[in-house]
C-alpha cells in the first residue's frame, strides 16, 4: 500500500476533528546495516520503516503528533492525537496557515537503483573490503564499524495544496582502526554518498590503516604559538555546522543568538571564502527539489566573497520576517533514514558548499611556511554563540617550509571559528561530502596550538 491513502485519511480525520488546516510528513524506508568487530562481519541487519507525522491548525493553536503506520488505523489515531494536542496548546498568534504548494523543477539524481536493492551480503562484503584495505600490511586491525545502506520515500501533503514525493538512497560508512602492539595509534574513517559508484572500500580501508599508523608515530607536541593550521573536511565540518551554519539560521536571528544578525550586505569573512546553499547538488545526502514542509528549495550564496548575502528560513521564521521561506525546513538526517517522522522541523542547510580552491592539498602544505596539518581531533564543535573553541588534537602532521616534518598528538587547538573565517589563507580543491556540509581542506592563519 502506498503512503498517499494513509495522509489523505489522516487530514481527513483531522478536519472531521475540527481542525482548519492539516499537514502530513510521511516515509517509508528500508536500512541494511552491517556491523564490524575485530575484522570480521558481526552482525547484519535488514529493517524497514514507515511512519507519518501530523501537525494540525485549529483556532491559532498548533498540534502536533507521530506514529509507525501499519494500518490506516494508526494514521486516524495520529490525527485524533494531533487535534488533541492543539486544543490544549497556547495561542500562536504567528503561524495562520501552512505552505502553499508550489511545483518544481527536475529532481537531482540521488536515487541510486544499486543502493536500493543492495543486500546484507552485497554490503557484507563492501565492509570486507574495508577491512581487507586496512589489514593488508598486517599492523592494523579494524575494531568496530557500521556500514548501512538505505532507500527511502518521503512525502509531504497539506491542506493548502502542498504535494510532494521524492526518494532518495544513503551509503554511510565509520569505521575505526588501531595499529596492534603495546601503544596503540587509532583511526577513524567517515563516507556519506547517495551513490554506490562513489564510494571505494579498498581506499577507505587504506585511509584507515594509513591514518592509524600515524597517530602511533605521533610524538608529543611541546611549545605552544600561533600558526597556520589546515583543517581536513571530515573535521571543519562540524566546526563550520555548530558555527556558520547556526548563525546562518532565522530562528538564531530572530532569537539574538546570531552573531551575524542585522549584517546581511556586510563583510563576515575573508573574501576568498563563498558559502552557498546547494539542493540540487548530486552529492548532497538531503538534496530534493523540496523541503520537508512542501516548499520549493533553491540554490543561492549565503556567503559570497565573505559578503553576508542572507539566512536561511522555514515557513515559520518566514513568516516573522515578513519574507518567504528559503526551503530549509528539514526532519531529514544526512546519515539515518528511519524514523525520519519522529524529527521535530528545524532549519538546515539542505547542502552546505564552500566553493573550492584551484589548489590541491600538497600545494597548500607547500605554502607554508610553519603550521600543522590535522588528522584528527577530539570533537568539533565550537561554540555555537561565541565561536570559541579549544580541541585535543590527537594527531597532526607538523609542516615547516613547505614539507611535512614530522607528526604530533597531545596538544590543544584554541581559536575561535568566526574569527577564524576572516583569516582564510587558502582553500583547497579536495572537496569531500560530510554530513550535511560538501567542502575542501582549508588553511587558516594565527590559529594557536598549545603543547605540553
Amino acid at each position: 500500500m502506498s503512503l498517499e491513502p494513509f495522509m489523505k485519511k489522516a487530514i481527513k480525520v483531522a478536519l472531521s476533528e475540527g481542525a482548519s488546516e492539516v499537514e502530513t510528513f510521511s516515509t517509508r524506508s528500508r536500512t541494511v546495516s552491517v556491523y564490524l568487530d575485530d575484522d570480521k562481519v558481526k552482525n547484519v541487519e535488514d529493517k524497514q520503516d514507515q511512519g507519518i507525522a501530523l501537525r494540525v491548525i485549529k483556532g491559532r493553536k498548533v498540534g502536533q503528533s507521530s506514529t509507525t503506520i501499519n494500518s490506516i488505523r494508526d494514521a486516524e489515531r495520529c490525527a485524533v492525537s494531533a487535534v488533541k494536542l492543539a486544543n490544549v496548546s497556547g495561542v500562536d498568534p504567528v503561524f495562520k496557515g501552512f505552505p502553499a504548494g508550489s511545483r518544481g523543477g527536475g529532481f537531482p539524481d540521488t536515487y541510486d537503483r544499486e543502493l536500493a536493492s543492495m543486500s546484507a551480503s552485497d554490503l557484507a562484503e563492501i565492509a570486507l573490503e574495508i577491512v581487507s584495505g586496512a589489514t593488508e600490511g598486517g599492523s592494523v586491525k579494524v575494531p568496530n564499524g557500521v556500514i548501512r545502506a538505505s532507500v527511502m520515500q518521503h512525502m509531504v501533503m497539506n491542506t493548502n495544496g502542498a504535494e510532494t514525493d521524492q526518494r532518495s538512497t544513503i551509503m554511510y560508512a565509520h569505521v575505526t582502526s588501531m595499529t596492534k602492539g603495546s601503544e596503540p595509534g587509532e583511526g577513524t574513517f567517515s563516507a556519506f554518498t547517495p551513490h554506490r559508484a562513489r564510494f571505494d572500500p579498498s581506499s577507505a580501508g587504506k585511509a584507515l590503516a594509513r591514518r592509524a599508523v600515524d597517530a602511533q608515530r605521533a610524538e608529543h607536541f611541546k611549545g605552544s604559538g600561533k600558526m597556520t593550521v589546515i583543517l581536513p573536511p571530515d573535521e571543519l565540518s562540524g566546526m563550520l555546522m555548530s558555527t556558520a551554519a547556526y548563525s546562518l539560521s532565522a530562528e538564531n536571528v530572530h532569537k539574538k543568538r546570531s552573531i551575524w544578525a542585522g549584517k546581511r550586505g556586510e563583510q563576515v569573512s575573508s573574501p576568498k571564502l563563498t558559502i552557498k546553499d546547494d539542493p540540487f547538488d548530486e552529492r548532497g545526502m538531503c538534496s530534493c527539489t523540496h523541503d520537508d514542509e512542501g516548499t520549493r528549495t533553491t540554490a543561492r550564496p549565503l556567503i559570497e566573497r565573505g559578503v553576508l548575502k542572507g539566512f536561511m528560513y522555514d515557513h515559520y521564521n518566514a513568516l516573522l520576517a515578513g519574507v518567504e521561506s528559503t526551503g530549509n525546513a528539514l526532519r531529514r538526517e544526512p546519515n539515518e533514514a528511519q524514523g525520519i517522522y519522529r524529527m521535530g522541523l528545524g532549519i538546515s542547510p539542505i547542502n552546505l558548499v564552500i566553493e573550492s580552491g584551484s589548489k590541491g592539498i600538497e600545494s597548500l602544505i607547500a605554502g607554508v611556511d610553519k603550521g600543522i596539518m590535522i588528522q584528527k581531533i577530539a570533537s568539533s564543535d565550537a561554540n555555537s554563540i561565541t565561536g570559541a573553541f579549544g580541541f585535543e588534537i590527537r594527531c597532526a602532521h607538523v609542516i615547516e617550509k613547505g614539507e611535512i616534518k614530522g607528526t604530533i598528538d597531545h596538544a590543544l587547538l584554541t581559536g575561535n571559528m568566526y574569527d577564524a573565517l576572516r583569516s582564510v589563507r587558502e582553500i583547497a580543491n579536495d572537496a569531500t561530502v560530510v554530513g550535511s556540509s560538501i567542502l575542501p581542506s582549508i588553511a587558516f592563519e594565527g590559529l594557536e596550538v598549545v603543547g605540553q
